[in-house]
């Protein structure tokens, strides 16, 4: 991405904590590794650095289903814009993505079917297109090839081969859980 003074006021990278993670994972100090087993204090510091990171070039917007939650609230203290959204609605995804430089997107196959996470993924790559992302990054997740066995890994390929085929400059993650 380019720095500050390459942007326009009104470009906004648009993410969830998640990419905050995937962001902070090789700077995190000692002792603050993020897992799924973390402390909610250790995923504030955590989640709170990277956004100050990301900030430090770019504002930060964050999509969310209920954006007078709890946890939607936390993000909003840190200094990201939280905007309501929804995968599954394409005209809340293009208010959400309006003007955004960048996209990150993942996908929870518990929340929406293994259908659902397909089709979410596949629309917010359509929309991030239809509103002029610059770039999407793309979270799948497990080694990146097909025959796996992993429902939620074979569904991520298909959602980024799809990505592939769209007009739009993309980068795809295949995160892999690792044991410390």
């Amino acid at each position: 991405m380019p720095y500050r003074g390459s942007q326009t006021s009104d470009q906004y990278v648009c993410c969830s904590a998640v990419l905050c993670r995937i962001a902070c994972a090789a700077r995190t100090p000692v002792g603050e590794r993020f897992t799924s087993r973390s402390r909610p204090a250790q995923i504030r510091r955590t989640v709170d650095g990277c956004l100050r990171r990301l900030q430090d070039h770019w504002p930060v917007r964050a999509p969310t289903r209920n954006p007078d939650g709890k946890k939607a609230r936390a993000i909003a203290q840190l200094g990201a814009e939280v905007v309501k959204a929804d995968m599954a609605d394409p005209r809340s995804l293009e208010r959400a993505l309006d003007g955004v430089h960048g996209v990150f997107s993942v996908q929870n196959h518990h929340l929406s079917g293994y259908e659902g996470e397909v089709r979410q993924g596949k629309q917010v790559a359509e929309v991030a297109k239809r509103v002029g992302a610059s770039q999407l990054v793309y979270s799948g997740a497990g080694p990146g090839v097909k025959g796996s066995g992993v429902g939620s890994w074979e569904t991520k390929l298909e959602v980024a081969a799809y990505i592939t085929t769209l007009d739009l400059p993309a980068t795809i993650l295949h995160p892999t859980a690792s044991w410390n």
